[in-house]
């Protein structure tokens, strides 16, 4: 009879044992998942941010353009023979300043979306590896 308590009791703690082994592997795997899905969230906002920014200097580039653009057509209508050749040159830096501007934030938009995407495919790999793992 005591042989068959002590072996009820023996199963009672192995059995307690892999519950709390199981439970701790769910709190572990919640674990992660919440991290992961905080670390996705804080992703989309950067990109959220990124994105604001992206478009409050394609705004503002815009609305230089449009201003540099009238001042162009005001010094057009003057006629040619009072346009100094200094002003000339000017307009022909300005112009060149204007296209390396351009070239400048198309690398960068570039180099960003490079960046968004190298993420997103490092995201995709941890997950993968996390599934398979």
């Amino acid at each position: 009879a005591t042989e068959r308590l002590e072996q009820e009791r023996k199963e009672r703690e192995r059995v307690a044992t892999e519950e709390a082994a199981e439970r701790a592997e769910q709190e572990r795997s919640a674990a992660i998942e919440e991290a992961e899905r905080m670390e996705l969230e804080r992703i989309i906002l950067i990109r959220k941010e990124e994105e604001e920014r992206r478009s409050e200097r394609e705004r503002s580039e815009r609305e230089r353009l449009a201003a540099e653009d009238e001042q162009a057509r005001s010094e057009e209508e003057r006629p040619t023979e009072e346009r100094s050749e200094a002003e000339r040159l000017e307009e022909v830096r300005f112009l060149r300043e204007r296209e390396e501007r351009t070239k400048a934030e198309a690398a960068a938009a570039a180099d960003a979306v490079a960046e968004m995407e190298r993420l997103e495919k490092e995201r995709a790999e941890e997950e993968a590896g996390g599934g398979a793992g």
